[in-house]
């Protein structure tokens, strides 16, 4: 069983061609025809998120809890 060549990927081969999952197959297929400033955009977004995540996981207490209404 092959496993996806995308980074980080770990599903099993579907597309032999590409040698892609059906997931990044899929997200490959969205991004194929937006211009290079839309994906540049969303890199800077998925970092952003990427970092907020890293964040919560290592100091579980200072995120901010939900505001009740008084």
């Amino acid at each position: 069983m092959k496993t996806c060549k995308i980074g980080g990927c770990e599903e099993e081969e579907h597309y032999a061609i590409l040698g892609v999952c059906k997931a990044c197959y899929s997200g490959l297929s969205y991004w194929k025809g937006r211009p290079r400033q839309h994906k540049e955009k969303r890199l800077k977004q998925l970092v952003r998120l990427n970092s907020r995540m890293e964040h919560m996981i290592e100091n579980p207490r200072n995120v901010p809890h939900k505001r009740r209404k008084t």
